[in-house]
Parts: structure tokens; sequence; C-alpha cells
């Protein structure tokens, strides 16, 4: 008898502490369609409130999941903020999507805007569609100033899982296009703490832009694991303001880029400076701490009898410093490549050395459509940049530097085949061999000046991993590498191989 009045009160203890113990509070759902539906309370999709709801009475709080149902020709405007914990998620359901000739002429008119709010999530759950149905060349209309979502002013922002296409359809060799810059797929501008990634993004000037205008300091940018193609820029990152902007702790990693000629305006070449990550910095403030890396960008088949097409698959300019690039496959089309660099970097370092390690980049490989340079850099300062563990094949540079005076690069154990050739500054430009006898390799090998690179025959596998027989396998400069692990997520052996990918790995 005792032990069960004892069951008893344990039972009365536990349902006690159940009742007073805090539990994270159960966020309400919210269904909305571009017009109400049912009943209208927007208890689902069936009885959704319309996109025009101000999410009050009853009110959207923090935490909570707003639902979008069905076509959208109406923007959604967010007028609340979540809070840390507990952001607002849009979420889209099966069948959604905005959708109508054209989202625009004002940033305020793109499907989805916000200005002003934090703490919020949008959320296409692999299903969702922003789109223009009749925009660009060969279409209906040619607004410019359109986009599938702006965000401004906003702070813990992500943006997941969505598809955004067909902002402007661009044709090779169409003069009107080639000058439509101002459309975009996703634009969060003036914000830190901005997460953006999953998401598959093609046909518009600008697929992801991240724009700061407003002088002050931000930070916490990631940009991962999206597939882009068909654009001018794929992700830019930028400032110009006349005051200081400061922008640190910058990600770029993981996602697919394809480049492809549809925005150049042939025979007037570059003239919308085509790359597919473009990050400058024009204010006095400084872009600090960026790291790209894991990164797949290539150049889609190009348009007969068009020149290499892209200026760069990666282009950093101006005011930006503490770079890490590395981990990355760039793969040119047999016509189009990068008529810059690959990589190319532009800034005016004098501490920080930029740092470009374990990168694969294929070029055209051969008269008359040479990619131009695999990796080239300029500072106009006392930096210097690192170079080590890379794989250069195909371009008409293999590195190239604007002044040899100043931009004399540190690295080692890299390894050309098919450059035109392998270095080249403004006063020379030296193979492999010419350059080792410059720097003094006969006499004891000095760390940092590529006395131990290679000029041979990668032997890649089709993926552009390495053969066993790979002169790059096991070939790189101990301790080099800038992860513990390859683009594949390989761990490197020690040394490791050089280029993108660890001896034994398979292609991701």
């Amino acid at each position: 008898m005792r032990g069960k009045n004892i069951f008893h009160i344990s039972i009365c203890l536990l349902i006690s502490a159940l009742i007073f113990t805090a539990f994270p509070a159960w966020g309400a759902d919210y269904y909305i369609a571009q017009s109400a539906a049912g009943s209208g309370d927007g208890s689902s999709c069936g009885n959704a409130r319309a996109v025009t709801w101000n999410w009050t009475s009853p009110t959207v709080a923090a935490g909570d999941t707003v639902h979008l149902c069905g076509t959208f020709t109406s923007t959604l405007t967010i007028p609340r903020s979540g809070s840390p914990g507990a952001p607002i998620t849009v979420k889209f359901e099966s069948g959604a999507k905005f959708a109508k000739p054209y989202w625009g002429p004002s940033y305020g008119d793109n499907a989805i805007y916000s200005d002003g709010k934090s703490y919020i999530t949008i959320d296409g759950d692999n299903v969702g569609i922003i789109e223009n149905t009749d925009n660009g060349y060969g279409k209906t209309y040619k607004t410019s100033y359109t986009g599938g979502m702006f965000i401004n002013h906003g702070n813990y922002i992500e943006v997941k899982n969505l598809t955004v296409r067909n902002i402007w359809i661009a044709a090779y060799h169409d003069t009107v296009s080639s000058n439509q810059r101002n459309n975009g797929g996703i634009a969060i501008w003036n914000s830190s703490n901005v997460s953006i990634h999953h998401n598959t993004i093609h046909d518009a000037a600008v697929l992801i832009s991240m724009v700061y205008t407003d002088a002050g300091s931000y930070s916490n940018v990631s940009v991962h694991h999206n597939t882009m193609y068909n654009c001018n820029w794929g992700l830019n990152i930028a400032s110009g303001a006349a005051s200081a902007v400061n922008l640190s702790n910058v990600s770029i990693y993981n996602n697919d880029i394809g480049l492809s000629s549809n925005w150049e305006d042939f025979p007037a070449q570059n003239n919308n400076h085509h790359n597919g990550i473009y990050m400058w910095n024009y204010s006095p403030g400084v872009f600090n701490t960026i790291a790209v890396y894991n990164n797949y960008i290539h150049w889609l088949p190009g348009a007969p009898g068009a020149w290499p097409q892209t200026t760069s698959g990666m282009w950093l300019e101006s005011n930006i410093t503490n770079i890490k690039i590395y981990n990355n496959l760039l793969v040119a089309d047999s016509l189009a490549g990068p008529s810059n660099g690959a990589i190319q970097v532009s800034i005016g370092e004098t501490s920080n050395w930029t740092q470009i390690y374990n990168n694969t980049i294929i070029g055209v490989q051969g008269p008359p459509w040479y990619s131009a340079r695999c990796i080239s850099y300029s500072s106009g300062g006392a930096g210097r940049p690192i170079i080590s563990n890379n794989i250069m094949v195909g371009c008409n540079s293999g590195m190239y530097f604007w002044d040899r005076a100043l931009d004399v690069p540190a690295g080692d154990n890299n390894l050309f085949y098919k450059n035109n050739y392998d270095y080249y500054f403004k006063t020379s430009t030296p193979t492999l061999a010419r350059w080792k006898t410059s720097q003094g390799c006969s006499g004891g090998s000095p760390a940092n000046k590529d006395c131990n690179s290679k000029s041979a025959n990668p032997k890649f596998n089709a993926d552009y991993t390495l053969q066993s027989i790979s002169p790059a396998k096991w070939a790189g400069k101990s301790s080099g590498q800038l992860s513990p692990t390859d683009k594949a997520g390989v761990t490197w052996y020690n040394p490791p191989s050089i280029g993108a990918y660890e001896y034994g790995s398979v292609r991701k």
C-alpha cells in the first residue's frame, strides 16, 4: 500500500512540474492568398486571408509562420519583425508562386518587399517560385527596374529553398539586354546577419545583390549552396557610398554558378563587366575577412563566333582585405571563358596578404580562344599575394601581375599546363623555368618563390579529380591548405595534393 501511495505522489509531482515548467511558445500559423478564400480567417489555404492583409487582428507575432497559397500577382509587403530566436517565417505552400509579366518598376513593387524589418525567414520549401513571365528579349515588356525580392535595412534575414527565374530574358548580341542591369533575383541591401542558401536563381542581370548604400558597420553575410546561371553578375556584394561602409565576415561557398554569353553585346565586348562573383568597395571603409571557397564556377557554351565571354569567374576590387580564396573549381567551355582573370583580385592591400590556395582552373586551352588569365592580381600597395597549391591550365597567362615591382607573389607548389605564359608581368613573360632561374631556385630552393612548382599535365579524371598518376597527387605545400578538407569534404593528406581535390576524392 505504501508503494502505491509513493507512486501516486510521484505522478502528482511530475504533473505539477510539467504544469509549471516554461516551454517555448508554439508559433501560430496564418494562410494568405492573392484574394480571400472561404471564411477568410487565415486558418488554411481554403480559408486564406488576402495578400493585402496587414498582419493585425489577429496580430502576427515573433515565431509565427505566414503560409503562401496559390498564385500571387500583387506584392507581399512584410509589415512586422520577428525577434531573436523567433523569426517570422514566410513559407510557400505547394503550388505557391508570384507570377506576372514583370514585377516593378520600383523596388517596392518586387514580388516580396521589406524595409526596416528584422528576424525574417523566407522559405520556399523547395516548391516556391518567383518569376516574370513576359520581360526581356523577345518579350512584350522590357522593364529594367524589376526584381523578385527586395529587402532593405534588415538584420537576421534568411532566404532559402526558393526558385527565382526569368526576371529578364537576355540574348547574345542584344544591345537592349546588355544595358538593362537594374534587375535582379534576390536583393538584400544594408543588412547584417544575412544567410542566402539553397536557392535556384536564373535569368536576371544580378541574381543575388547585396549593396551597401548607407554608411556604417555590417557583418556576417553567408551565401552558400545556391544554383545560379544566365546572368550578368551571379553574386554582387558592393558599396559605392561616399561615407565609410565597413563589412566583415563574408562567406561565399558551395555555390554552382553557370556563366553564359547571353549578356554579351558582341562586338562591343565587356560592356557589362560580366562576373560570377563580383565584390567591390568604393567607399572609404573596408570589406574585411572574406572567404570564397568550394564553389563551382563554369562557363556555359558560348555563342557561335563569340569571343571568350565573361570578364571573370570572380572579381574582388578596391578596399577589400584579408581575402581567402580556396578549393574552388573554375572550368571554361571550349569557346567561352574569362577574358580577364578566372580569379581576379585588384585591391589596395598593404598588410594582410591575399591567400589563393588549392583552386583548379581550366581555361579554354588553345588558340584562337585562349582564356586570358587563370589568376590575375594587382595591389598597388605593399601587400603581396600568397598563391600556393593551384592548378592552372589553358590560359594565356597562368598568373598575371600588373606590376612586377609591386606584385611579385609569394607561394609555392603550383602546377602549370598548356598556358601561353606561366607568368605575365608588364615587363616580362617568363615560363616557369625562367621564373625559377630569376628567383635563384637552383641555389637551395628558397621558400615561397615557386621553386617547387611544376609544369606538367595534371592527369585529370573526367570530373577534374586526380588520377593515380597525376603529378599533382600529394605534391602540394605541406600545411598550405586553408581548410582541413578539400572541395568534396575529403581530409587532405600531408602533404596535400595540388588543386581543389585531394587524390581519391569524388567530385561534388
